[in-house]
């Protein structure tokens, strides 16, 4: 019977990813994301967490680094939620672009764009561009995968959320991002939307030559993410890239210029370590990652009840009249000593 077990494990194991036509139901959907989430628990990031960023996959052995990274907003309440994405390499784009559609209709629900938010980003010194062949009539694959979990973690409340995912690719990531990352911002005051809103990063994190490189690159990788520094992120890696780079950094600096001031590391994971890797001759590494900001520590002043300042006052005013006594009477013997 052992052995009839561990066959079927190795069987299990060895299993190709399923075709993505298997997934278009809700029900297969949220089988994947309850199977994704089996033996997580809830974890709190220090302070208010205003972003995360996830991996841009989704095969099943990295859905659980994603739903890692959703735990930490469940008890979270935000109106929309911004998605930043990794145009393809083909697009041509240079910068931002946003959907033309007002709503997006699923498999497993209507959600509705936060067209209010969209029309401000069109408008101003750095616009985004309206792109229908990024977004097509349906929303991309890599959108529907963010909605299937936000519908999982919302539950019934997924009518009411508003969503606007954005297309990010830059010709020069480290100039371009200094300038979108405040102007997006400061769109998102203007929509009134600074306290209200969720920023998902859909990302894969480093592809490398070999797993010494892909180790080295994370080292300063993943400090980027931590401290929100993106320069960390764009420096020079040998034998190494960041394939989604535009929208890591995009997410992250935007984040930053909104208030948040540090990440936490949820989980992490590269193809050698996986399941069902497409190509082991080219090492990726995920991560699951919450951005926060938080609020400042209170002033450390202790308390006192009454009956004890009252108490230091005493012991204070017994203490004055003996050191007045014996200042007194040395006096009284020596004529030079100190008077009270």
């Amino acid at each position: 019977m052992k052995r009839v077990l561990a066959l079927i494990g190795a069987l299990l194991i060895a299993a190709p990813a399923r075709p993505a036509a298997e997934y278009e139901s809700w029900a297969n959907w949220q089988r994947r994301i309850d199977d994704a989430y089996k033996g997580l628990k809830h974890r709190k990031v220090p302070g208010k967490t205003v972003g995360i960023i996830v991996p841009a996959e989704d095969r099943d052995d990295i859905l659980t680094l994603t739903a890692a990274a959703y735990n930490v907003v469940q008890k979270n309440t935000f109106h929309t939620v911004l998605l930043f994405l990794q145009a393809p390499p083909t697009a041509s784009l240079d910068g931002l672009a946003v959907p033309d559609a007002a709503v997006f209709d699923t498999s497993f629900g209507r959600f509705s764009v936060d067209t209010n938010l969209r029309d401000k980003l069109l408008t101003g010194t750095f616009p985004a561009h309206v792109d229908p062949t990024l977004f097509g009539l349906e929303p991309p694959r890599e959108v529907q995968r963010q909605l299937a979990f936000l519908k999982q973690m919302l539950r019934g409340n997924a009518t009411q959320l508003r969503v606007l995912p954005v297309y990010v690719k830059f010709s020069n990531a480290n100039d371009q991002v200094r300038d979108y990352a405040p102007y997006v911002v400061d769109q998102i005051r203007d929509a009134g939307l600074d306290k209200d809103l969720l920023v998902i990063t859909a990302a894969d994190l480093t592809r490398a030559n070999s797993d010494g490189a892909l180790i080295k690159a994370d080292a300063t990788t993943l400090r980027g993410v931590r401290n929100l520094d993106i320069d960390a992120m764009i420096e020079g890696k040998e034998d190494a890239t960041l394939p989604d780079l535009d929208a890591l950094v995009m997410g992250l600096l935007t984040l930053r210029w909104a208030g948040a001031d540090h990440g936490e590391i949820l989980a992490y994971g590269d193809s050698g370590h996986l399941v069902l890797t497409k190509d082991k001759r080219i090492p990726v590494s995920y991560v699951a990652a919450g951005i926060a900001s938080a609020p400042p520590l209170p002033a450390d002043i202790p308390h006192a009840p009454q009956e004890k300042m009252l108490q230091i006052f005493d012991d204070s005013l017994r203490a004055d009249i003996l050191t007045m006594t014996r200042q007194a009477c040395l006096s009284a013997i020596d004529p030079t000593a100190a008077k009270p």
